[in-house]
């Protein structure tokens, strides 16, 4: 059997073969490294030895690399390329200024808040690099499960998320769907019914959104037929801007009426059995362990607070 063990090439091997590469003479190889000649010498004969063949040759007084020897040294390159570029990973891993941090937003959902902490985040930590990518739900869940991206932020409880052992969250903002009419002022009218819309025509979020699907679970629990679509978009800001020039109501989240576009509060209105639901940070457990990701979500925590003692938004903030 062979002997794993000693065929195995040791970081002094490689050290040795990349001076000797570098001077292409035994003496002056020896004397830059600081060892005898013989020395040197056998550890270039382990090389070959561990190869089977000769890694170097002699031309008269000049030292040469073998067609064994050219890949020897461009497997060692090869290597060390390998192992500092891990180093640098793992350095970026373990520092909690430097990396990059990945975050997942849903399209239906208000990011006014979390845009807001992202620049003073920047601010105070510029070698920290954020990427935000707008996902819908099941792009959102294959990304968090293959380690794609950090944190999640998006909307629970969601039926697509059926094993939490690995995971964890924690509630940002309790939001709930508002039913909108451009034409109408709903001030006076108090909450509708889901009956009373039944036989609308709205302008609706794509079936994988998470609003599409809260709204069509509150229908299938009243065992009320789902209402038939105009047109599907994916963006808030495109369905209060689409029902806007078209008259078509619509259905759309209270943060973002109430961040974006307050002036449409007097055309949206709760509904009678509220459909409500969380905003939040998702998260695999073990990623808390990364410092610049337990860092990140515990300066969010704060922010949070800040933002509830500032505004006395105890009724939408958790």
């Amino acid at each position: 059997m062979t002997d794993v063990k000693n065929n195995m090439f040791t970081n002094r091997t490689l050290d040795y073969f990349l001076v000797l590469v570098e001077t292409m003479n035994y003496t002056r190889a020896a004397e830059k490294l600081g060892i005898t000649q013989p020395a040197l010498t056998q550890q270039i004969k382990k090389l070959e030895r561990q190869t089977g063949s000769p890694v170097f040759y002699s031309s008269g007084k000049k030292l040469h690399l073998t067609q064994t020897g050219k890949t020897v040294l461009r497997m060692t390159h090869g290597i060390y390329n390998i192992i500092d570029r891990a180093s640098e990973e793992i350095q970026k891993t373990s520092h909690a200024a430097q990396g990059h941090i990945q975050i997942g937003v849903l399209p239906s959902l208000d990011d006014t808040l979390l845009i807001e902490f992202i620049t003073r985040y920047h601010r105070e930590h510029p070698g920290v690099t954020l990427t935000v990518h707008t996902l819908n739900r099941k792009e959102m869940w294959h990304q968090l499960e293959h380690d794609c991206i950090d944190l999640a932020v998006m909307y629970l409880p969601d039926s697509i998320i059926q094993s939490w052992a690995a995971y964890d969250s924690y509630p940002l903002l309790t939001d709930e769907l508002l039913y909108v009419d451009p034409q109408r002022n709903l001030d006076e009218t108090g909450a509708v019914s889901l009956c009373e819309i039944g036989w609308d025509t709205l302008a609706l979020f794509p079936e994988t959104c998470y609003v599409h699907y809260a709204l069509k679970e509150a229908f299938s629990k009243n065992m009320l037929d789902f209402p038939r679509a105009a047109v599907h978009l994916s963006t808030a800001d495109q369905l209060l801007r689409f029902s806007a020039a078209s008259g078509y109501c619509t259905v759309l989240p209270r943060t973002f009426i109430e961040n974006n576009r307050p002036k449409f509060k007097k055309n949206a209105v709760s509904f009678k059995e509220p459909i409500e639901f969380q905003q939040a940070f998702v998260y695999r457990k073990d990623k808390l362990l990364i410092p610049r990701i337990d860092v990140f979500f515990h300066s969010f925590k704060q922010y949070l607070s800040e933002q509830i003692e500032s505004c006395s938004l105890v009724d939408t903030y958790m």
